[in-house]
């Protein structure tokens, strides 16, 4: 039932993957960063193993998600080291009259699978989910993502205006593309019927029904936790 529990999240994430693939962005064999480690976002980084793709990093600003990360064998990375707005690779706004070309991303470092300490070079993601939710973390999205890439908005960000860095979307060429829908719920309870599925390690804690608030104080801290569930099968303590 742990398992069971996460079919709703997998088909949000299973449903986001589509989203790339929708607009030409084939997912076996690509390199896929997803900017968020939440548990739909560790979700993407496992439907996206599962799926072909040839690379998965996990970025966030806490130490639990990367750990979780590894423990579903793909890479990890801190947020803090994806590109700034100073990074050098992203050019000022171009002028109507001089029109840039379009700008490499600088390549980053993240964390091994095998060694937490070791770096890893990593290709400019071809694929960027992001899933944070956060204007910096669609900010790091669109400045990451390689020339001609896509990037998928599943995070929820806030309502109305926000500052991100279009300009780069426009002179890389890069496709912007929203997910929202559930519609792969099929898919997702196949998945993780499916022994090889790697998905264990997001569900961090399991409290009993009459225990709900200590269980949201919990789920609330993502230093603490990922996925956190209700028990209502067993009785009150």
């Amino acid at each position: 039932l742990r398992r069971a529990a996460l079919a709703e999240p997998a088909g949000i994430a299973f449903h986001a993957l589509d989203r790339a693939e929708a607009v030409g962005a084939a997912l076996a064999g690509a390199q896929v960063l997803v900017v968020g480690g939440g548990p739909i976002g560790l979700l993407v980084a496992a439907v996206a193993r599962y799926r072909g793709a040839a690379s998965v990093t996990v970025a966030d600003v806490q130490e639990r998600p990367l750990q979780v990360a590894r423990e579903l064998g793909v890479q990890a990375i801190p947020a803090r080291q994806l590109p700034g707005p100073d990074d050098p690779s992203n050019p000022p706004s171009p002028s109507p009259t001089s029109p840039s070309p379009i700008q490499p991303a600088s390549p980053i470092s993240p964390v091994g699978v095998e060694n937490p300490a070791d770096p890893v070079s990593l290709t400019p993601p071809d694929i960027v989910i992001e899933s944070s939710g956060t204007v910096p973390g669609l900010a790091s999205a669109i400045r990451t993502a390689r020339p001609g890439g896509t990037v998928v908005l599943l995070g929820q960000v806030p309502a109305g205006d926000i500052s991100v860095p279009a300009s780069l979307a426009i002179t890389r060429e890069l496709t912007l593309t929203g997910s929202l829908r559930l519609v792969e719920i099929e898919r997702a309870v196949a998945f993780l019927a499916d022994p090889h599925a790697l998905v264990d390690p997001i569900v961090s804690d399991v409290f009993p029904a009459d225990q709900a608030v200590d269980a949201f104080a919990v789920a609330a801290d993502p230093a603490r936790s990922s996925k956190v569930l209700l028990d209502f099968s067993a009785g009150p303590r």
